[in-house]
């Protein structure tokens, strides 16, 4: 700021000392109408040369001394502090969660804690503290004068139940404390480089945590948004219309099958067919089928039945009019082999859409992106796990599936288009169309 300040006086001395004669000065006739008029002119070059003095003489400073270590030190483990700080807020709110508190508080607030407690026959003691903790975290107010909780209103969308708020994102601090308990194998990964698989166990399954996280997409956005904007590339045919009229679909990597009967329920003219290979997904898939009264959707075990055997096992021409696939070949233990098997089995007036995550084949370029410790985070605790859980695994992880790479090993499966695609509802991915 002084170096700033400086500098503007520097440019004013300058500008006035070369722009008019000393001899001027010394007279009347520099301060005259003439001289007013032109002020406004002096002062913007004044500012101009000013500001460039002053940005060199920073960074002459910034090149010429060290950085003050102390306050290094201080700046360090100032944010390591706050690391922890968000870390035991995370918690919080999954707690908040569970007890389906912010939807109470949403409902009820402003309310006191004495209040809260009774409604929701809990321990005044223990909800206060809560409370006192999310208000803190700045997700709840607290208004000391009545002294009543509320959650912040900006909050209320993000926090809410997600089957009362197609926008919430609290299901994504389930599957964080689910994660949690996957350290110790990330220790034993980094030592023997050997993952864990998906169906790991854990106090909070990750399955179940993945499906309430993605599941208002698949149930409001994926059609609507996503599969009504596709025009298939061989025939500039609409997928949508594709689908409508009837045609075989693969999901692959379809977790609990929401996405599958999600599709299954809008269009049941197609047949569809959801890959799965965790034994407590194919369960949760046949439960879930068997809720929404389908009948057009057969799960299928990839130990058993993989994508390359086709819709019909008694055809072996048969072939997919459309293949989805969210979010999982990074996870992969072997894509490039999926990749072959879509090829052989996707029709040739068909195509598949794959959802996958925004990144760069350049480590430096992932690092700049302002999700980056999540993304490697979520990689070392589940996606890069999932992708060396055996031997033979590709390894992919997070970050590991990046444009330039999907197209290279589409292309060399010999795939013709490659497409990629923006979806404003998932902002931390890449999409692409493939055929």
């Amino acid at each position: 700021l002084i170096i700033s300040h400086l500098s503007l006086l520097l440019g004013i001395i300058i500008v006035y000392s070369t722009a008019i004669p000393v001899s001027n000065v010394m007279s009347s006739s520099v301060i005259s109408m003439k001289g007013t008029e032109k002020s406004s002119t002096w002062m913007l070059a004044a500012f101009v040369s000013g500001t460039a003095l002053g940005y060199a003489l920073c960074q002459f400073r910034a090149s010429s001394f060290p950085f003050n270590k102390d306050n290094n030190k201080k700046t360090a483990e100032s944010h390591l502090w706050k690391l922890v700080e968000y870390s035991l807020s995370s918690t919080m709110i999954r707690v908040a969660d569970r007890l389906d508190l912010f939807e109470h508080l949403y409902q009820l607030g402003p309310i006191t804690s004495q209040n809260l407690a009774e409604k929701m026959g809990f321990s005044e003691r223990w909800l206060r503290e809560l409370l006192l903790q999310l208000a803190a975290s700045g997700v709840c107010h607290y208004d000391a004068f009545h002294r009543t909780f509320s959650i912040q209103p900006e909050y209320a969308t993000f926090l809410r139940d997600p089957s009362k708020e197609k926008k919430s994102i609290v299901a994504i601090f389930q599957f964080l404390s689910a994660l949690v308990p996957r350290g110790d194998a990330v220790v034993q990964a980094v030592q023997t480089g050997k993952g864990i698989d998906y169906d790991f166990p854990s106090p909070e399954d990750v399955g179940t945590a993945l499906d309430r996280k993605n599941g208002n997409f698949f149930r409001h956005i994926l059609v609507d948004d996503v599969l009504t904007k596709i025009k298939i590339p061989a025939t500039g045919e609409s997928l949508y219309r594709k689908l409508e009229e009837g045609t075989t679909v693969a999901d692959i990597g379809c977790g609990f099958g929401t996405s599958t009967v999600a599709l299954a329920l809008r269009f049941p003219k197609s047949q569809f067919y959801a890959y799965e290979s965790s034994p407590k997904a194919l369960q949760a898939i046949e439960e879930n089928i068997k809720a929404a009264n389908v009948s057009n959707v057969t799960v299928c075990n990839v130990e058993q039945r993989t994508l390359g055997d086709g819709p019909d096992l008694n055809d072996p021409s048969s072939r997919f009019g459309f293949v989805y696939a969210h979010d999982v070949l990074h996870d992969m233990l072997n894509p490039k082999e999926l990749i072959k098997d879509v090829k052989k089995r996707l029709a040739s007036d068909g195509c598949w859409f794959i959802v996958d995550i925004d990144c760069s084949e350049k480590v430096e370029e992932n690092l700049r992106l302002p999700n980056a410790p999540m993304l490697y985070a979520f990689s070392c605790l589940l996606c890069l796990s999932m992708a060396t859980s055996e031997s033979h695994g590709e390894g992919l992880g997070t970050c590991g599936f990046p444009p330039k790479l999907a197209e290279m090993w589409m292309r060399k499966a010999g795939f013709q288009y490659f497409e990629q695609r923006k979806i404003p509802a998932l902002p931390y991915n890449a999409c692409y169309l493939v055929a």
